[in-house]
């Protein structure tokens, strides 16, 4: 894995990028998201995995899925992030979200809702204010 710490936006991101296994990287400290998977251009970013990276202490979020549909997300630290752990928006559907680890970030989890068929489980979540504990 890569150490990707300390950077004006993201540690990784990736634009209208399919099909990528991103694995085993630490991405702490970063203005605003540890990994990003987002759209550009009307392309998203479809069929990847990310699992058992680190992304804490991010200006924002530990993982952000921004438009972006049928990923994997696994066996991640998300935690002291200042807004979320890890999120899903902009209609990013189809995700599954399972086995992470999310605590002490604002939110825990946080989907938007304007996407579906999204599954999240099996999550160690505890955000700042205290709810969102247990795995669920």
């Amino acid at each position: 894995g890569n150490t990707c710490n300390n950077n004006g936006t993201c540690g990784i991101c990736l634009y209208s990028s399919s099909s990528n296994t991103i694995t085993g990287n630490t991405c702490n400290n970063n203005d605003r998201i540890g990994i990003d998977l987002s759209s550009s251009n009307n392309s998203s970013s479809n069929n990847n995995t990310i699992s058992g990276n680190t992304c804490n202490n991010n200006g924002n979020t530990g993982i952000c899925l921004y438009s972006s549909s049928s990923n994997t997300v696994t066996g991640n630290t998300c935690n002291n992030n200042s807004s979320n752990g890890i999120s899903l928006s902009s209609s990013s559907s189809n995700n599954c979200i399972v086995g992470n680890v999310l605590v002490d970030n604002n939110t825990a989890y946080l989907d938007e809702g304007e996407g579906t068929g999204n599954i999240e489980a099996n999550n160690v979540k505890k955000d700042i204010e205290g709810t969102g504990s247990g795995i669920v």
